[in-house]
């Protein structure tokens, strides 16, 4: 679909350079070619250095940032609202198509409880043990993982948009990627990406009764301890100890190898290498 057409569709007001072919729809995380996407904030050089190297996108506005900035853009009162609107619209008629993983696959070896329900859109690794009436969707699971009891992985998570005084859910298109070696404890929910995927990559360890946001990554050898929660779109480190009960706001970093307290709340992001703790979680001294 080109977008002028799109635009047209939506009866938006817009300036385009040139009338592109729309296959795709972005984060500002990992943006794509030919897409559309959006930014809620008014930090115009943030805006510009992230679009530096983007070819053919188009990004959603408010009032103040769209007569700044001067590339392809749209203007919209809701920006959030209006992304996940064309978004609906562009996978209904299949412009974009949702990403589905391969065919569904059990790999070898696999530890698979009776009572376990392994849904749509997922692929299981080798030597991976599933434990009872955990319920698995939307998810890719890499060799020799372990998922205890009573999970559920993969589902649509918490969005909502408030537009016009009233809520509108936003569906989610990404996914959850389980890498090696990670283990889950019991009772731990994982919510499916907004747009990108939710990621746990090797040797991550998480305890039970832990809450994983949307489109959060969770990177090499952290350990995430009993009744945790990590807000969406959050990005911890590598080797990082979280202290049981902590929460983590949405959208901070977490350095790499950093340890925080047994129920600290972290609102800001976190220096490497460092020890925190309380609410708010500040630096040990």
């Amino acid at each position: 679909m080109k977008i002028n057409d799109l635009i047209k569709k939506f009866k938006l007001k817009s300036k385009i350079k040139n009338n592109f072919e729309i296959r795709n729809f972005s984060s500002l995380d990992i943006i794509k070619n030919n897409s559309i996407f959006f930014y809620e904030n008014n930090d115009l050089n943030f805006l510009k250095k992230k679009l530096r190297k983007n070819k053919n996108g188009v990004v959603i506005l408010n009032k103040k940032l769209y007569k700044s900035y001067f590339s392809n853009k749209i203007l919209s009162t809701n920006p959030r609202y209006t992304f996940f609107k064309i978004c609906d619209f562009l996978t209904k008629k299949k412009v974009v198509k949702e990403k589905f993983l391969n065919k569904k696959k059990i790999g070898k070896n696999c530890v698979i409880d009776n009572s376990a329900k392994i849904g749509k859109n997922v692929q299981v690794g080798n030597n991976v043990k599933i434990g009872a009436n955990t319920i698995i969707n939307n998810c890719s699971i890499s060799d020799n993982t372990i998922i205890s009891d009573n999970c559920v992985i993969g589902n649509t998570g918490f969005g909502f948009i408030k537009y016009k005084k009233k809520i509108f859910t936003n569906n989610h298109y990404g996914n959850v990627e389980i890498k090696k070696n990670v283990f889950i404890g019991p009772f731990t929910n994982i919510e499916r990406g907004h747009i990108d995927d939710t990621l746990l990559k090797d040797n991550v360890k998480i305890d039970a009764f832990v809450q994983i946001g949307h489109n959060s990554v969770i990177d090499t050898g952290t350990f995430v301890t009993a009744g945790t929660i990590v807000s969406g779109n959050v990005r911890v480190g590598k080797n990082v100890w979280i202290g049981p009960k902590s929460s983590i706001k949405e959208k901070t970093i977490i350095g790499n190898n950093c340890l925080i307290g047994i129920g600290s709340n972290v609102v800001s992001n976190l220096k490497s290498g460092k020890t925190y703790y309380g609410n708010p979680a500040k630096i040990k001294k």
